[in-house]
C-alpha cells in the first residue's frame, strides 16, 4: 500500500515538474541548433487552446498551444488575452519546424500599441490604484513602463487585480510587490499629479 503511494507521488512529481522542464530544455536545444525566425499569428482560441500559424521554409505550419483560461478568456504566457490575428515572433529549427519557440515578450509595433491601449483602459477604470494619474499622463507612463520593464511590466499593470489562482505569474499579489520596486515608484511619481 505504501509503495503504491510512493510511486504515485513520484509519478506526480515527474509528470508535473521534471518532464515539462526537460521537454522545454530539449525543445530549446533543438531549436537553437539551427534557428530561423518567422512570424506566428493566432488563428483561433478555444478554451485552453490557442491555434497558431507560422511560415517555414517548407510552407505553413499549424500548431496548438495550451494556455491559461479563466473568466471565459484565454490568456497567453505574457499575461495578455489571446486574440485572433495577434502576431508574435517564432523561432523554429530550420530542418525540423515542429520544434519551435514563440517569444511572447516581443510583439510587433501594431500589437504593442494595442497592448498599451488595453493597459490605458485598465488605469482609466481604476486610477486610484495608480495614484490618480490622468489619462494623458498615463499613456506616457505606460510607454516608460514598456521601455523599462518590457511586456512583463505592462502585464503587471493589466493583471493588477487578477486573483493569484487564476494567473500564477501576473496577479494582484505579484503586483503588490511590483509597486514597491523603486524604478516603478520613480516612474509613477514622475507622472502623478499633485
Amino acid at each position: 500500500m505504501k509503495t503504491g503511494m510512493i510511486w504515485a507521488i513520484l509519478f506526480t512529481i515527474f509528470s508535473n515538474i521534471i518532464y515539462p522542464f526537460l521537454s522545454t530544455s530539449y525543445t530549446k536545444f533543438i531549436v537553437f541548433k539551427n534557428p530561423l525566425e518567422s512570424v506566428a499569428s493566432i488563428n483561433y482560441t478555444l478554451g485552453y487552446q490557442v491555434g497558431i500559424v507560422y511560415q517555414t521554409l517548407y510552407g505553413e505550419k499549424r500548431k496548438e498551444l495550451r494556455c491559461n483560461y479563466f473568466n471565459e478568456t484565454t490568456y497567453l504566457p505574457n499575461g495578455f488575452p489571446a486574440y485572433k490575428s495577434d502576431t508574435y515572433t517564432v523561432i523554429y529549427n530550420k530542418y525540423n519546424p515542429d520544434y519551435f519557440i514563440i517569444d511572447f515578450t516581443k510583439p510587433d509595433d501594431i500589437l504593442k500599441d494595442k497592448l498599451l491601449k488595453s493597459c490605458l483602459e485598465v488605469i482609466t477604470r481604476e486610477p486610484e490604484k495608480f495614484n490618480n494619474i490622468s489619462r494623458e499622463k498615463a499613456s506616457y507612463f505606460l510607454k516608460d513602463i514598456m521601455n523599462h520593464f518590457g511586456i512583463n511590466g505592462l502585464s503587471m499593470i493589466y493583471n493588477h487585480s487578477t486573483k493569484f489562482y487564476h494567473n500564477i505569474k501576473y496577479n494582484s499579489l505579484v503586483f503588490y510587490f511590483f509597486k514597491k520596486n523603486k524604478s516603478y515608484r520613480n516612474l509613477l511619481d514622475k507622472y502623478t499629479e499633485n
